[in-house]
């Protein structure tokens, strides 16, 4: 769906001047109309704003519709004193603010760009910046960046994180302060006890169960059999968990998920990893579906980092990961944990060639007993990393752009032979990161959101760091 955009356009106040740019202002709002509605769904204020008093009427125009955000057009000069008191007041009302003009010399855009971004940041309103180039490529993917934000800012709002549980193996980083998030993504944090998914799981249809089995058995490149960890009656549990679970979402209403599991379900039910898999996928025994973020070891903080990554990408899947071990010579990240990693990053996205690549393996991890999802990422060109972190009790965000490569499942004996691994290459100051980034876990999703992250950052008032050679996608 096409974000759903408020047009404000601006006009020179001064009646002699307003009619000797007259043509030329038409000009620019015509041309910039036929630009924004193929990437908006876009709502145009009906007149030219001019002078102060038509504030109220903008304002009400404002509220009338449901905006992820606001273009403040400037196709020629006009006061920025006006661009700062209306964009003053819609900041005020939560509204995303970009003002938007034109490169021509015959319009003074420029000059109004700078003069009432300027006025802006005097009063401290947020907003982001385009000197539009007419049919350039880069302007139009500006543009799709800044609406792909403000989309996902507004659509992660009233967003419910369902909590299963509390905090996993002692990892302070999965915690976190249920009202910092309110006040700041808009995510409600519901608590459930995990007694719920062994519940649930008990109800669930045993042919329901034995299909969604014999599915998975039948898709996977191998399942190794212990006698212990792995068999039949493992399996069924496995996949108990994971139908409960997506039944639970949906009846309290969550739309994406974390779940402790250690040590309580993966000592005394059986591990998750499969359940998150599967829910963070984009298929299972029923066909195609949509992925739901599930974050393992109800790590909270990945679990918005996760939803973040799913809306801005358009709801690809987004794994969390370990950073097991840094390799400064061959400049490459391992990573690896035991659950949180979509099956989807096997292979070439398509479940059938996926699920050859994936091992059912026995765990490492919980007495319990169950399969762990081993399998090593595909190669793919480029890849945003990502997590929320917090300092002193503010939160940043660290990105990182890199790339993944396929290696050998061999190479994982190195490591833990039974997790799922990634292998990336980045550019980047190795030692500083060691230093500063503010989590084990990390998150991952295909293809180049950098710019996207960086206006939501922005919208947030929270500072984005990146290591090494992070560049946008536009």
């Amino acid at each position: 769906m096409k974000p759903r955009i408020g047009l404000i356009s601006f006009g020179e106040k001064r009646t002699e001047v307003y009619e000797k740019r007259k043509q030329i202002l038409e000009e620019e709002i015509c041309r910039t109309l036929e630009i924004l509605r193929s990437i908006f769904d876009l709502q145009e204020f009906p007149d030219l704003v001019r002078f102060e008093e038509q504030t109220p009427t903008v304002i009400s125009w404002a509220a009338s519709y449901r905006l992820s955000g606001v273009v403040l057009h400037l196709p020629v000069y006009s006061a920025s004193a006006l661009i700062q008191t209306v964009g003053n007041e819609l900041a005020a009302r939560g509204i995303p603010l970009l003002l938007l003009t034109n490169g021509r010399p015959d319009t003074s855009g420029l000059v109004v760009l700078l003069a009432a971004g300027g006025a802006l940041d005097q009063v401290g309103v947020s907003h982001t910046r385009i000197l539009a180039e007419p049919g350039s490529v880069e302007t139009t993917q500006q543009l799709t960046a800044w609406a792909t934000a403000v989309q996902t800012r507004a659509r992660l709002r009233t967003q419910v994180l369902g909590s299963f549980g509390g905090r996993s193996i002692g990892i302070a980083t999965t915690t976190t302060d249920p009202a910092q998030v309110k006040k700041l993504f808009g995510v409600d944090i519901e608590h459930v006890d995990q007694m719920e998914i062994v519940k649930a799981a008990k109800t669930v249809d045993a042919a329901t169960v034995q299909n969604h089995v014999n599915w998975l058995i039948s898709q996977v490149g191998k399942v190794e059999y212990d006698g212990t960890y792995v068999t039949d009656a493992k399996l069924d549990l496995q996949m108990r968990s994971y139908l409960a679970t997506k039944h639970l979402l949906s009846c309290l209403g969550f739309d994406f998920i974390g779940v402790k599991c250690q040590p309580e379900l993966s000592d005394g039910f059986c591990i998750q990893c499969l359940s998150h898999a599967l829910l963070n996928d984009t298929y299972d025994a029923d066909g195609s579906k949509p992925t739901t973020v599930c974050a393992c070891e109800n790590d909270l903080d990945g679990a918005i980092t996760m939803q973040i990554l799913k809306l801005i990408s358009g709801g690809l899947p987004v794994n969390m990961m370990d950073t097991r071990q840094i390799d400064p010579e061959s400049k490459t990240f391992i990573f690896a944990n035991c659950g949180g990693m979509p099956t989807f990053f096997a292979g070439s996205g398509d479940a059938l060639q996926n699920l050859k690549n994936v091992h059912l393996v026995s765990n490492m991890v919980g007495k319990a007993g169950g399969a762990a999802t081993q399998f090593v990422c595909a190669a793919y060109p480029e890849v945003t990393f990502a997590r929320l972190c917090r300092h002193d009790g503010r939160y940043w965000m660290a990105v990182l752009l890199g790339q993944f490569e396929r290696r050998p499942r061999e190479i994982l004996q190195n490591t833990t032979y039974s997790f799922p691994h990634a292998f990336a290459r980045l550019e980047m100051d190795y030692q500083g990161f060691v230093r500063s980034f503010g989590a084990n876990h990390i998150h991952a999703v295909y293809g180049n959101y950098v710019r996207e992250l960086e206006i939501l950052c922005q919208l947030w008032g929270i500072e984005m760091q990146t290591y090494g050679t992070v560049k946008a996608g536009v």
